[in-house]
Order: structure tokens, then sequence, then C-alpha cells
């Protein structure tokens, strides 16, 4: 029963935290977007630290997420 239960906790977490990630960086990439002045160069080193953060959380969350 333990298990069951780790296991849909564990899912519920890894999914809620993938849902979080992917709306966060949405967000920042649409913020960024909108600045017509942008240099296209700086916006794409942004795109990349910003998903380089995304990936990052996500492996911090699967590490923790398991119990």
């Amino acid at each position: 029963m333990d298990r069951v239960l780790n296991m849909i906790i564990r899912r519920v977490i890894n999914r809620l935290t993938r849902m979080g990630v992917d709306k966060g960086v949405d967000v920042m990439a649409a913020r960024r977007r909108s600045d017509p002045n942008a240099d296209p160069r700086v916006t794409q080193q942004q795109n990349k630290e910003t998903s380089q953060r995304a990936r990052q959380a996500m492996k911090m969350m699967r590490r923790f997420g398991k119990f």
C-alpha cells in the first residue's frame, strides 16, 4: 500500500513540477519577445540560460521528489 501511495505522490509532484517549470519558461520567453529593441544575440543567450535553469530545476525536483 505504501509503495502505491508513494508512486502516485511522486507522479503528481513530477507532473506539477513539469507544468510549473514549463509555464515559467513560457512567461519568461513571452516577456523577452515583447521588447522590440532587444538584441537577438542577447535574447538567444537569455533563452538558453532560462532553459538550462529549467532543466536543472527538473533534475533537483526529481531527486528530492523520490520518497
